[in-house]
């Protein structure tokens, strides 16, 4: 039977990787996590309330040198002896003990000819990941020379477990680190406030405790607070007198703490007005640790702390745009500083566009992604400390995929108002233009940066009716915004619908009637003829003191939100055997649940597209349910009051105490009711783009296929002489005589 904790071997790793599988495909899917007393975690009564930030996904990886028997690699590379084995095989970056030379070797104090850091990844993410930039490095008297190698090795899904990855097991969406604190999320492992945190397999989450563990170097309170998530909390604590102690547990000399892993985490955020947040805060994003540390926005290196270091630090000021780095040589030295810039110059530096920038910062209301790598490969020290208060705002987008569901980087798109119908959906202003990119997703911006809202163009600007049009195309695709119709190619025609109760609206492809290619007369929505697919999403808060059905609050367990549809038609609308929960995305398709009620709603909240809610700077619950399915008009929120019983979705609420949708039952998961001033709508608009491809098949006189041809194309010439678009197919080798 295999522990949640403590020792584990490969085959353990391996075993609890199957159970991550479905848990970390789920996004979001646990929700704000407080351990429990049934829970099999050590201490549980010592574990303080977490958050799950609204807009951000972290992922958790551990990595091996040796095997995965709690790899400590205790300097076991001073040698060289594991420079080619596990993590380390055939990459130019090492886990080790921090001996090893130029990017691998520990980059020593100031004060004796150490440098705090080492910058040696390129200033732009590659396709989603940092990348070593090829040159020659040196660190503490020593050198290297390196090519160019993306470390998307390191942070992808590929693992051991999956046979992709020796080396490394990956545990994705995992929740509950961070509390919130004075409007800012918190997780500091150091200090005499600091938290100990550690990964429970079960949940796939953290367990955070309410001391600091692990020393550096040397058992003294001044030196406390490590961060090794994969060691348990009975391997570092003992209870004495009710409260937890540390145990003499120091980062070097025990040879049984897990040092090699790695954290990724992404945030979406807005720029606020000036730069503030609640309480007229300055939005900021902040760092401490060690080893590597990267921190890119919208792709650019803002934020380099790469090197085996000591402790580091990072700030971002996103109200005067000041990026700070510093250094530590001891745990509780003055810090040093290594650089001051600012967010526009790391830009500039990176050759980036900066026409979205207000001085040294963001264009308030511009939309941005962050982006945060984290290694610990040193086999030392490990201190952690992340505190941010990036803010979030619902926005439509563009989602952009071929034939085959690949999402497809580099078309462009321009948003035109229009006057509809009424003058044959002319083109009005440009009011959004953008190019899709990371996974094929296109916010949609005004011309001077600021994130479009179709409630704004509603409100305030009158217009109801928009032309999307495809305007480029990445090379080897066309377009899907086409059909035989006498309907304009090329384009998608939205009109915006006001929700009940003036909650905002949502922008749908209008009724049209267009001409077929035989002439007939077909009356219907715009997106079936192009392959354009429109999907609401809904945005729905909740008051920090929100309780459940059973009195329950929601601060305590998980929150979730399920579409229901109506399938029993003859029933009261008001019975919950009428309704029945719908799982599932415009991809793969959506089904039923097999139950109603309560038990449909647990069922559901297996699935991995259950939508949890976060937390926000404010301390309110949010989640957004993305690409509702069925037709966004019969829903209830967009219904008035007499029309509710014709609805045919809902979207309800629901609230389990358990601390993981995995632990969800009938007996502890109740309703939530709220009020629809608590939605806001926005669009998803999924297009298709169909990439070129030319499929050859080889059948004999009788039609059976044939195995084993081969053959060749080669571009040729047409009659004038200079064409390059006529190709000549040549048959090679045949498998036998023909």
């Amino acid at each position: 039977m295999l522990k949640p904790f403590g020792k584990k071997t490969n085959t353990a790793k391996r075993a609890l990787r199957v159970l991550a599988v479905p848990l970390a495909a789920c996004a979001l899917m646990f929700g704000a996590t407080s351990a429990s007393a049934d829970q099999a975690v050590p201490f549980s009564n010592h574990t303080v309330q977490t958050v799950n930030p609204t807009g951000t996904t972290v992922n958790l990886f551990d990595y091996w040198v040796v095997n995965g028997d709690n790899d400590s690699s205790k300097n076991i590379n001073n040698d060289n002896k594991n420079d080619n084995t596990g993590i380390n095989k055939d990459h130019q970056l090492k886990f080790n003990g921090g001996a090893g030379s130029g990017i691998n070797k520990w980059t020593g104090k100031s004060v004796i000819g150490g440098f705090g850091r080492l910058s040696f990844v390129k200033n732009t993410l590659v396709k989603g990941y940092p990348s070593i930039n090829a040159g020659t490095y040196t660190s503490y008297n020593t050198h290297g020379t390196y090519k160019d190698e993306s470390l998307d090795y390191l942070f992808n899904n590929d693992s051991q477990a999956n046979g992709k990855q020796d080396g490394k097991a990956v545990y994705n969406n995992v929740q509950g680190l961070f509390q919130l604190k004075d409007g800012y999320y918190v997780y500091d492992s150091y200090g005499s406030d600091g938290n100990y945190a550690v990964y429970n397999f079960t949940t796939n989450s953290f367990d955070v405790y309410n001391k600091a563990g692990v020393y550096k170097d040397s058992v003294s309170d001044a030196n406390r607070g490590q961060f090794f998530p994969f060691d348990s909390a009975d391997k570092v604590f003992e209870e004495r007198n009710g409260r937890l102690s540390p145990i003499g547990i120091t980062d070097g000399t025990n040879d049984k703490l897990n040092h090699h892993f790695g954290m990724s985490m992404t945030t979406e955020f807005v720029q606020p007005a000036s730069g503030k947040t609640t309480g007229d805060k300055d939005m900021v994003f902040e760092f401490s640790g060690d080893d590597d540390v990267w921190v890119y926005i919208d792709g650019v290196l803002v934020g380099d702390l790469g090197g085996i270091h000591e402790k580091a630090t990072l700030k971002i000021n996103f109200a005067t745009g000041g990026v700070h780095v510093g250094h530590v040589d001891n745990a509780n030295d003055p810090e040093k500083t290594i650089q001051d810039t600012t967010i526009k110059a790391m830009f500039q530096a990176a050759g980036a566009d900066t026409t979205n920038f207000s001085g040294n910062t963001f264009r308030d209301s511009t939309k941005h992604t962050l982006s945060f790598f984290y290694l610990e490969r040193g086999a030392g020290a490990s201190n952690m400390s992340l505190k941010f208060n990036l803010t979030t705002l619902p926005s439509s987008e563009v989602a952009k995929v071929d034939q085959n569901g690949e999402a497809v980087n580099g078309a462009t798109f321009e948003l035109y108002r229009s006057d509809g119908p009424v003058r044959d959906w002319n083109k009005g202003e440009l009011v959004a233009q953008g190019t899709t990119k990371d996974g094929g997703q296109l916010i949609l911006q005004k011309p001077n940066g600021s994130v479009l809202s179709f409630d704004e163009e509603h409100n305030t600007n009158h217009c109801d009716y928009f032309v999307l049009k495809e305007v480029g195309l990445p090379a080897g695709y066309r377009s899907s915004l086409t059909s035989s119709t006498t309907a304009t190619p090329g384009e998608l025609h939205l009109q915006y619908k006001a929700a009940a109760g003036g909650t905002g609206g949502v922008v749908v492809a209008p009724q049209t009637t267009v001409t077929t290619a035989n002439n007939e007369q077909w009356t219907g929505s715009r997106m079936w003829l192009n392959g354009g697919y429109l999907a609401a999403k809904e945005t729905i808060s909740l008051d920090k003191d929100t309780q459940d059905n059973k009195g329950n609050a929601i601060s305590s367990g998980t929150t979730f939100a399920v579409v229901l549809k109506l399938t029993g038609a003859s029933e009261d609308h008001t019975s919950e055997d009428a309704w029945t929960a719908v799982t599932g995305n415009p991809l793969n398709g959506y089904k039923l649940c097999s139950k109603h009620g309560i038990e449909g709603a647990v069922e559901a909240a297996k699935s991995a597209d259950t939508s949890v809610f976060g937390v926000n700077t404010k301390g309110d619950y949010v989640v957004t349910v993305r690409s509702l399915p069925g037709d966004i008009e019969t829903y209830a929120a967009m219904l008035q009051d007499e029309d509710k019983s014709k609805a045919e979705y809902t979207v309800a609420v629901y609230h389990t105490t358990a601390s993981s949708l995995a632990e969800a039952t009938k007996d502890n998961t109740s309703m939530v009711k709220y009020q629809t001033i608590n939605r806001q709508f926005s669009t998803v608009i999924h297009l298709t783009n169909v990439q070129n491809r030319l499929f050859v098949q080889k059948v004999d006189d009788l039609d059976k296929p044939v195995n084993g041809a081969t053959f060749e194309l080669y571009q040729a010439k047409d009659v004038t002489g200079d064409s390059p678009s006529t190709y000549a197919i040549k048959s090679g080798a045949e498998p036998y005589d023909t």
